[in-house]
């Protein structure tokens, strides 16, 4: 009896996240903009002022160096709302990612007991 002594396939190599990235820029440019958001919701409302602050003489105004989006209708600092908005934003995607991952592996379990 004969004994095959070459390999059929080369041996498999190691997954590198650093090699993905580097490979495919559209995973970089995704991490860069994903962390800058978790950095604005979590930093940023210690720099901005109060989203709810009305100034009703600054309405409308375009933006410049006070206001970088501008004001809205009532007067308010448009980039505030949108910082504070960042926060809010993670706030629910984390929610719905937990109580979904929460209700799937309950359903899981059910179905594979």
């Amino acid at each position: 009896m004969a004994v095959i002594t070459e390999d059929l396939a080369p041996p498999a190599r190691r997954f590198s996240l650093w090699t993905a990235i580097r490979r495919n820029p559209t995973i970089a440019f995704g991490a860069v903009l994903l962390t800058l958001l978790i950095l604005v919701a979590v930093v940023g409302p210690s720099f901005v002022g109060d989203p709810f602050k009305l100034s009703p003489r600054d309405r409308l105004r375009p933006p410049s160096e006070r206001w970088w989006f501008g004001t809205d209708q009532f007067g308010r600092d448009v980039f505030t709302r949108t910082v504070w908005g960042a926060r809010v934003s993670l706030e629910v995607g984390l929610s719905v990612a937990a109580i979904s991952s929460i209700l799937g592996l309950a359903l899981g379990l059910a179905c594979g007991y």
